[in-house]
């Protein structure tokens, strides 16, 4: 098997494993035999042991010295402290990026977050949620991305893979209310990026802390929305 093709199992895998674990199908001390998840899979247990390495580093599951590992779990208080994170991240980088000079490259990546809103308007009228939801993924990463400071980035890379399972249990799970929350969802980025072009901070931290907090509550629905339908 080559490395490529391994990385992307063990992506593929760790991507499963994680929804469950965020959407409590996998509950906190629940062992991973690898020789069950090999077979499940279809694959070897490298790849296994790969996704499982993966989800250690975002803090979803533990490897004690006895080398069996397992879920550590994921509770409101965590949603909590990922979007507390998440906040801090994007308002730090905005505080950067709005200390600088408005010169020509600050005007060229406005042009390109209209450009990311744009895209997002004619998926929101498509009703493509799938789209959306990388399109909504590209516009807080641009926002990382320019603030250009290191440690950001490599933070929001981190958790990066969580974002896309969040973010996709929002898609998956109560779809019944996806339109609704895209439209939410573009309102914030639009009202974000008004405060941009605008050069108004605290606006602009305004619209992002109402979205950070709408995140809370929708993912607290779909666990909601989860319990519901094992009872």
């Amino acid at each position: 098997m080559t490395t490529n093709l391994k990385t992307n199992l063990a992506q593929r895998i760790s991507d499963i494993l994680r929804q469950e674990i965020l959407g409590n199908e996998i509950h906190e001390g629940d062992h991973f035999n690898e020789t069950a998840l090999a077979t499940r899979f279809g694959v070897s247990r490298g790849p296994i042991r790969e996704a499982l390495r993966l989800l250690e580093m975002e803090g979803l599951v533990m490897t004690p010295s006895n080398g069996r590992s397992v879920a550590t779990g994921f509770t409101p208080d965590d949603i909590g402290g990922y979007y507390d994170l998440r906040y801090f991240i994007e308002s730090e980088s905005i505080k950067r990026i709005l200390s600088k000079p408005a010169d020509d490259d600050y005007w060229e990546w406005i042009r390109k977050m209209e450009s990311i809103l744009d895209q997002s308007r004619i998926q929101l009228e498509l009703n493509n949620e799938g789209v959306f939801t990388e399109l909504d993924g590209d516009f807080h990463r641009a926002i990382i991305m320019q603030a250009n400071f290191k440690v950001y980035i490599h933070v929001w890379k981190i958790t990066n893979n969580l974002s896309r399972s969040i973010m996709e249990m929002n898609r998956t799970y109560i779809m019944q209310q996806q339109l609704h929350n895209l439209r939410k969802t573009f309102t914030f980025h639009d009202n974000i990026l008004l405060g941009l072009k605008n050069r108004d901070l605290e606006f602009t931290l305004s619209n992002l802390r109402a979205h950070v907090e709408k995140g809370v509550e929708t993912y607290l629905t779909i666990i909601e929305h989860l319990s519901n339908i094992k009872k």
